[in-house]
């Protein structure tokens, strides 16, 4: 044994392999990611290589085809990471290709507008893309456009998404190691370290969402565009039953249904904001019908990204079995009407206030409803007030931020009802 440890060179070399995919970007051309891919791969591969090595002649030799076995060996994903090491090491480059889809979002829709693929040969710069879509955009005839950039990339001969099976490799990796490290129990400060590290490039590396999908709002009248700024935060236990989550906070209804329900997180939230003082984080919190709980928070400087996040929700209704949605946001007071006709960045120049929205598309295909004035927060007989007598269940659903939502729960009602009289 020596003082960094036995598993330390295979832990620098994982390390290594995470320190090159860290590099892929967007933004980057292909042949950059490329050189990212090349070098990702061979460090990945040979992190067992010198694991094996490492433990070579030694007591812990045995565990090494062990957990192989347990970890490795069978599964896809590590068998066309082998061949694929093995292709850019002793043939050629990886042959990446990179697909673009230009998604157009209002209040309440999505559209794609285009897609399109680039190899080594026609690719162009990501700043010459975005400029590119400005004539398309011009078309819409709208005072601002909010659209988002999803990058996805894989292989030339393979319709799999290159990116999920790297990621799917990487976590088997990172447990496999983890295991070892604590079976073997040769515990060192380097070593310590280094998995401190991998972890966190892990966790950065995984959140493809952020290095894949750009949000941005085009504005017709200056003929300029604004790159959303976001915020994802990541939460420690995300799939919470909501029962449990309710009694966590002392909470006990004699019901737990979506109505009560909604009240527990207005209260709650409201309560954030009066602690705050200030912005209060939109979150969306998606009940399924097991009764967990999933909490989605975000923030960005522009509104693409909530109109982004509500409609991958609308997507997830029709193939999961997504029981009720809640959302809570914070939005600005018009007097009129108007005023939705001037861009965004005019347009809270004549706000007269800010509210706390809570929407929800509940049991039952109920859309409800409860907007709080920030001013009248901190007045506890107003907040009852809103919470007892202002609960609106006839909110016009067609202008509220859930109608791509409330949209896909009718669309599968609609098909299980064809279906039942079929």
């Amino acid at each position: 044994m020596n003082n960094k440890g036995i598993m330390f060179t295979a832990l620098q070399r994982f390390y290594g392999a995470l320190s090159n995919l860290d590099k892929f970007a967007s933004a980057n051309n292909l042949i950059d990611n490329v050189v990212c891919l090349d070098d990702f791969f061979s460090s990945f591969r040979s992190t067992s290589f010198v694991l094996q090595c490492a433990l070579a002649h030694t007591e812990y030799e045995p565990l090494y085809d062990k957990f192989r076995q347990k970890y490795l060996k069978e599964n896809r994903v590590c068998k066309w990471m082998v061949e694929t090491r093995n292709e850019v090491e002793k043939q050629h480059p990886f042959d990446l290709l990179k697909q673009v889809y230009v998604t157009i979002y209002t209040p309440v829709s999505a559209m794609i507008l285009k897609s399109e693929t680039f190899t080594v040969e026609n690719d162009v710069e990501y700043q010459t893309l975005v400029e590119s879509l400005k004539d398309e955009l011009k078309k819409i005839n709208t005072v601002e456009v909010h659209f988002s950039l999803d990058f996805r990339f894989r292989k030339a001969d393979d319709n799999a998404d290159l990116y999920n099976d790297i990621c799917a490799a990487i976590i088997i990796m990172t447990n496999m190691l983890k295991d070892m490290y604590s079976t073997i129990g040769d515990c060192t400060e380097l070593c310590d370290d280094l998995i401190i590290k991998i972890e966190e490039l892990e966790r950065k590396i995984l959140k493809s969402e952020i290095i894949f999908v750009d949000d941005y709002v085009y504005y017709a009248d200056k003929d300029i565009f604004e790159k959303g700024d976001r915020l994802i935060p990541e939460l420690p236990c995300n799939n919470v039953d909501v029962r449990k989550m309710l009694e966590s906070y002392g909470v006990k209804y004699p019901s737990y249904d979506s109505k009560e329900f909604m009240k527990f997180l207005a209260k709650l939230h409201l309560a954030i904001y009066q602690k705050q003082g200030r912005h209060l984080m939109p979150v969306i919190f998606v009940v399924y019908g097991n009764n967990i709980c999933k909490t989605i928070p975000f923030d960005s400087s522009i509104r693409t990204t909530a109109y982004r996040k509500v409609n991958e929700i609308a997507d997830k209704v029709i193939s999961d079995d997504i029981k009720y949605v809640t959302m809570i946001h914070e939005a600005y007071n018009y007097k009129s009407f108007q005023y939705h006709m001037l861009p965004y960045y005019k347009r809270i120049e004549h706000s007269n206030g800010e509210s706390i929205m809570v929407q929800q598309i509940g049991d039952g295909f109920v859309p409800r409803m409860m907007m709080f004035d920030t001013s009248k927060i901190n007045d506890p007989k107003y907040v009852d007030d809103v919470l007892k007598n202002r609960f609106d269940v006839k909110c016009i659903v067609e202008k509220s931020a859930m109608y791509p939502i409330y949209l896909a729960i009718k669309e599968k009602r609609d098909r299980k009802a064809t279906r039942k009289n079929s």
